[in-house]
């Protein structure tokens, strides 16, 4: 499993909010894809909202990945729903082990970089909400 990291996000990336899109079936990346769950007692819960990466001028209801501080950890292809609970979990243990509390929901991110599907994922830390 890929190592977690602290990340440190200096602008918001905005989606279009858009349903119907089943998180643990995506099998390719057109476009970015966001999908924000709750946490609850350390567990993936229910999917809150979701949208995906749209550039057409135009203003759209929008889910964000706000600015701030994350733990955030990534994979170089497209991951199947056990291999991202793996990751959560992995993230999970990191903030037990760095005495760092989570925020209550997390954020799945597909996206297409180097010619890759990327699968990431994102735990705010609440210090850094403002």
């Amino acid at each position: 499993m890929p190592n977690v990291i602290h990340l440190e996000l200096y602008r918001p990336f905005n989606y279009v909010r858009g349903g119907g899109i089943n998180p643990f079936a995506v099998k390719s990346v057109e476009a970015e894809l966001l999908f924000k769950f709750e946490l609850k007692d350390g567990a993936l819960g229910a999917l809150l909202d979701s949208g995906f990466e749209l550039f057409d001028g135009e203003i759209h209801d929008e889910i964000e990945l706000a600015a701030g501080k994350y733990l955030f950890i990534q994979e170089r292809a497209l991951l199947s729903r056990n291999e991202i609970l793996n990751m959560l979990e992995g993230i999970i243990e990191h903030s037990k082990r760095e005495s760092l509390k989570i925020d209550s929901s997390c954020y799945l991110r597909y996206l297409f970089e180097d010619n890759k599907a990327v699968t990431q994922l994102f735990c705010r830390l609440p210090e850094a909400l403002n």
